[in-house]
């Protein structure tokens, strides 16, 4: 493909939506096909946009999120495909203006590609005159690479307090930018009484993320700074990232909602078994006691933790489900190949296009 393409995501930062795009950056590279990658801030107003499109000779834009990225979108005369991010039609729909932001764009994108059948559901729901055979489902792969850094000798290096001795300690997991709609306080004061009265499991839970929500950040920082074996990291890079969840005992979700959780495949991937609360976004790749466990509550997710230590056997056979199942669906070549299968097609199409509009 003889095409340039602009890919535009909300922050440049080592987010879920962010690892997608580049992700899907290096597939089109790969092609020999020219990226830019830009944030909306980046352009001042529609005039800039659309002037750099034009002097870069961009014939197609990438959009991710259909609120932060769409408000440049909505309005652009060039052909872009929008990426469903899972906040914008699980939160940001309830507003009225960024509801009619999003409705625009939806309505103008060529393509708008969701990660999941519940995504395509929840879009479907949301704007039921869209037209279905515009919307393609391709589920996210998912790409590890771990450092060799020890995330319990990271504790004991920056002097977080650990529960004696600290070898084999229990480390249940959950990374995630601190926000709302992430929950991190779901779990932590049931887990801190839990994890005091069972002494000899040595257990302690970690998030680790970055600040997103200024108000919520000290909401987030007061509740945990008094409860013990809760431990904050404000953000590691993605290796490790990554190298912290492969030497985890589990991986927890608690979000309130979620488009495709990156962190939970990646787990998968690491062979960390994955413990989170019961919401569709979660359902579409934990299968509970298959792929992973499933939790509707704080008192049954302590239920559950305490199956996952004790039984070592269901650990061993989620691990293995868990990889069998994140290989055979979330796989690079397979993301790679509907993603330039797509984009040939849009390319192809605005081509015919230009031919009827000359004769």
């Amino acid at each position: 493909m003889t095409v340039s393409v602009l890919l535009i995501t909300p922050m440049k930062s080592c987010a879920g939506n962010s690892t997608t795009i580049q992700r899907i950056i290096s597939h089109l590279e790969h092609q020999n096909i020219q990226c830019f990658l830009h944030v909306p801030g980046d352009f001042s107003d529609l005039h800039h946009f659309q002037t750099f499109l034009d002097e870069n000779k961009v014939g197609l834009v990438i959009g991710i999120h259909a609120y932060k990225s769409g408000i440049l979108l909505k309005d652009c005369q060039t052909p872009f495909l929008l990426l469903i991010g899972g906040t914008d039609v699980n939160e940001l729909y309830r507003d009225p203006e960024r509801f009619d932001v999003m409705s625009e764009t939806l309505h103008r994108a060529k393509y708008t590609v969701v990660f999941s059948k519940y995504l395509q559901d929840r879009v479907l729901s949301l704007w039921p005159s869209l037209n279905k055979n515009c919307i393609r489902i391709i589920p996210q792969a998912v790409q590890v690479e771990p450092t060799d850094r020890c995330l319990c000798q990271y504790l004991i290096n920056n002097n977080f307090p650990l529960p004696r001795p600290t070898e084999d300690l229990k480390i249940f997991l959950l990374v995630g930018g601190i926000r709302e709609v992430k929950d991190p306080l779901y779990l932590v004061r049931q887990f801190s009484e839990w994890s005091q009265s069972k002494p000899d499991y040595r257990a302690i839970f970690i998030i680790i993320g970055p600040q997103m929500d200024e108000n919520f950040q000290k909401k987030f920082q007061q509740e945990i700074e008094n409860l013990p074996r809760v431990l904050y990291i404000p953000g590691l890079s993605l290796g490790d990232t990554h190298a912290a969840i492969k030497g985890s005992s589990v991986l927890v979700n608690s979000s309130l909602s979620e488009g495709m959780p990156i962190a939970i495949l990646e787990a998968m991937l690491l062979g960390t078994p994955v413990l989170a609360r019961r919401i569709p976004g979660n359902e579409t790749v934990v299968e509970d006691g298959h792929t992973g466990l499933l939790f509707e509550s704080p008192q049954d997710f302590i239920k559950k933790a305490e199956q996952l230590l004790n039984d070592e056997a269901l650990r061993w056979r989620l691990q293995a489900e868990a990889l069998e199942y994140v290989r055979r669906e979330h796989c690079c070549e397979k993301e790679a190949k509907m993603y330039l299968s797509l984009l040939e097609e849009i390319v192809e199409d605005n081509q015919l296009s230009q031919q009827e509009n000359h004769t």
